[in-house]
């Protein structure tokens, strides 16, 4: 069965440079027939024949495995031919076998190998190095303008200079270009830009908006270093005058003239093609990556891998991508670092697959600038097994640069999963930024398997948001710990942060834990499956500075540490409310669900669980104005006849009370009147209201009332009951509703009785 290879190179003259709208012919092999190259993989549609080349000289068409091709480059005006070749394509990748340069025909010496990479790089070629072993005695640097493709290379550094994180190989790609600047303030959303000129703006460029003003969401607690606001933009079409520029997709964020905003190109011209490269460490402590690459186009990084690369594998900086790295990383243990694919301030970066042993992060994801495009949907990190003693995280979603946490903005993750050594407080996932959404993660082993952490962003952003489809963290390394740890460190804004998952189940660790450390935080979760041994099942801590909420549709919770100071939901609101009186500083959820306790199973410190048909365990500790509501339960109190409260004629008296939380109550009640043989009544008024000793408004809905008003008659000893009618109170506070009583009478004396009952509706 065919299958669609890709093919494609920048074409340049004899003197380098790019040619703009070069013409590539595809024929059959010694005929002058046509034969159709296609623009997708699956070889469904042919593209033009000539194919065109683009303003950089580029084109990526897809051949047939099962074909062979005579091909012949023309420029523009088919004045001048650039090649002529005859190709077979391969599923190996790229090009064919006719289409390289084979390592055998070199010295196997890096010295050889840099002749045979240079020999490749002048003809647009593969270097095919064959899996023959290179040892570097020095680092490799290239500096780059067209195609580096290179597969099936082995290369082993000798040693380490006195300098640690060296990379054995560095690409370095052509530098941005300072187009123009900012002409005026830009607002978050907006669909185009005033800029000071708009001359040399080329159709469907990539370009770096980039501010000047330097943004630090917390000195006092990440040092002073700063970090730059910035992001990728496209624009719709080419410029040649003007000073507005439309946008193919709205700005994430704010920029003003006052603060220098410029805009940069990305030349695109470097770009790098690599299939099953593996790169070895060596020297010291290993405290070094095996390649970097500077400002280039990732057309193709396929199977390649890194070996005892102690700092990093990889490492793509201000990177573009067209394709998907798969890779798989084994380093060594060094404290701080150990990153096997690292992402710094990247275009749309594409991950397929990732796997690690000994990382200390899998993934990284970090950057100085603070918005960037998405990774693409459907990526897949697995994170493999690490025996080291250090800390490890499997995936890092950052924006830290310098240890000041800017909040990289936005990727997209289909699935994360792996088996970690238990002990090593290990971290699967942590997440230091926002607007980034993951399909699943499944992870054993991991001491504390999700970490969200948000550290802010300029004032302009304002909806920061975590999402997770299922979270499944099975026994972890440490009971000690959350299966899922979400924290606000906003001291910036303060905005709230939103985390929000489909599915957590988590087995030793098994809790959930949102805590405001510095601004709101609200975590939701449709479905929860938790067990927890020496952690609280659920637990929302709140500050002074914000609230914690945490919401859970469907509980399934289970505690069963045998202490009593765990508790299967714990809510503390007591910091917040210290400084916002009255208001509950922690608000904990339930939908209907189960909840089982060793022993007390909620706790509401300044606090308010809202258990909407929960099942299970009732116990429950309160402190301040803390608070367990469950709706359909009821309260009720009774004064029985031996205690009956005399009455005043035309005076009204309290017969009892009950106090509620807040929330929604439908009250009732009944009162009793019992004259004496002589007593002659006019009127009886049973009421429920808010206010002690105080009618309600009979036309009000605030309380009950009804009254009955007659002739002067003389019941002689006989009780009169009747209802004190039906009232709603949706409260605030913590509130005492009074069943009350009102008669008219003369001759003699007078006493009632009564039942007050309310259901809480919500």
């Amino acid at each position: 069965m065919a299958i669609g290879v890709p093919f494609g190179w920048t074409v340049q003259n004899a003197a380098g440079t790019a040619v703009s709208g070069a013409k590539i012919y595809f024929t059959i092999p010694d005929t002058a027939t046509p034969r159709s190259a296609y623009t997708d993989s699956a070889l469904t549609v042919p593209a033009a024949n000539p194919v065109i080349a683009d303003a950089a000289g580029y084109f990526l068409v897809y051949l047939s495995s099962e074909l062979g091709y005579d091909i012949v480059v023309k420029s523009a005006d088919d004045s001048i031919t650039y090649q002529e070749r005859t190709v077979t394509a391969g599923a190996s990748g790229g090009d064919a076998p006719d289409d390289e340069i084979r390592l055998s025909g070199y010295a196997a010496t890096q010295a050889g190998f840099v002749e045979a990479a240079n020999a490749a790089i002048t003809d647009g070629k593969w270097l095919n190095g064959e899996e023959i072993p290179i040892t570097l005695t020095s680092l490799m640097t290239i500096t780059l303008t067209g195609p580096l493709r290179w597969r099936n290379v082995r290369l082993s550094k000798l040693a380490q200079s006195t300098a640690d994180f060296e990379y054995s190989v560095t690409v370095n790609g052509p530098d941005f270009s300072n187009v123009t600047n900012l002409g005026a303030n830009a607002a978050i959303g907006a669909s185009s830009l005033t800029v000071a000129s708009a001359t040399n703006i080329a159709a469907d460029g990539k370009y770096l908006l980039i501010s000047d003003t330097d943004y630090n969401p917390d000195p006092a607690a990440y040092g002073n270093a700063v970090a730059k606001k910035s992001e990728w933009i496209r624009v719709s079409q080419a410029y040649t005058s003007g000073t507005t520029v439309a946008l193919q997709q709205a700005l994430q964020s704010s920029y003003t003239t006052a603060a220098t905003a410029r805009i940069y190109r990305f030349l695109e011209t470097a770009t790098i093609e690599w299939d099953n490269v593996v790169i070895t460490g060596g020297g010291n402590d290993e405290a070094q990556g095996a390649a970097r690459f500077n400002k280039c186009v990732v057309k193709r990084f396929s199977d390649c891998g890194s070996v005892r690369n102690a700092y990093a594998g990889f490492t793509f900086n201000l990177c573009g991508f067209e394709s998907f790295i798969s890779a798989v990383i084994e380093s060594s243990p060094l404290a701080g670092y150990g990153y096997g694919i690292e992402v710094v301030g990247c275009d749309a970066p594409l991950i397929d697959w990732v796997w690690g042993e000994h990382c200390r992060h899998v993934v990284t994801r970090g950057s100085s600038f603070s918005t960037t495009l998405p990774f693409a949907g459907g990526s897949v990190v697995i994170l493999g097994r690490d025996e080291s003693t250090g800390s490890v995280v499997g995936l890092r979603s950052t924006g830290s640069v310098d240890d000041v946490h800017t909040g990289h903005v936005g990727h997209n993750i289909g699935e994360v999963s792996g088996d970690l050594v238990p002990g090593n407080t290990q971290e699967a996932v942590t997440v230091e930024s926002h607007a980034i959404s993951y399909g699943s993660v499944r992870v054993t082993g991991a001491d504390l398997p999700v970490s969200v952490l948000y550290y802010g962003h300029p004032s302009d952003e304002q909806s920061p948001s975590v999402k997770f489809g299922t979270v499944d963290v099975g026994y972890g390394g440490s009971s000690t710990n959350q299966a899922m740890l979400v924290l606000n460190r906003d001291a910036q804004t303060r905005n709230t942060f939103h985390c929000h998952a489909d599915v957590v189940e988590g087995r030793y660790p098994g809790g959930v834990n949102a805590t405001a450390v510095q601004g709101p935080v609200f975590l939701t979760i449709d479905k929860a499956v938790l067990f927890s041994r020496t952690t609280h099942t659920v637990s929302a801590v709140s500050s002074a500075n914000g609230q914690a909420r945490i919401s859970i549709t469907s509980p399934w919770l289970i505690e069963d540490s045998g202490n009593a100071a765990i508790y299967a939901i714990n809510a503390e609101g007591d910091l917040f409310e210290a400084a916002n009186a009255g208001t509950f500083g922690a608000i904990v959820t339930l939908g209907d669900g189960t909840i089982g306790a060793d022993n007390t199973a909620f706790r509401a410190n300044d606090a308010q669980i809202r258990l909407n048909g929960t099942r299970g365990t009732a116990t429950q500790s309160l402190a301040g104005i803390g608070t367990v509501l469950t709706p359909g339960e009821i309260k009720s109190a009774t004064v029985a006849v031996g205690s009956a409260v005399s009455q005043t004629t035309n005076t009204t008296t309290n017969i009892t009370s009950i106090s509620l939380e807040p929330g929604v109550w439908r009250v009732s009640g009944q009162v009793a009147f019992v004259p004496n043989a002589a007593t002659s009544i006019t009127t009886l008024i049973a009421a429920i209201n808010s206010t002690s000793a105080t009618l309600p408004d009979p036309d009000a809905v605030a309380g009950g009332y009804n009254r009955v008003t007659s002739a002067a008659y003389v019941p002689a000893v006989a009780n009169i009951t009747m209802d004190a009618g039906d009232a709603i109170f949706t409260l605030t506070a913590q509130t005492t509703v009074y069943l009350m009583a009102r008669p008219t009478f003369t001759v003699n004396v007078m006493t009632a009785y009564g039942k007050i009952q309310a259901q809480r509706i919500s």
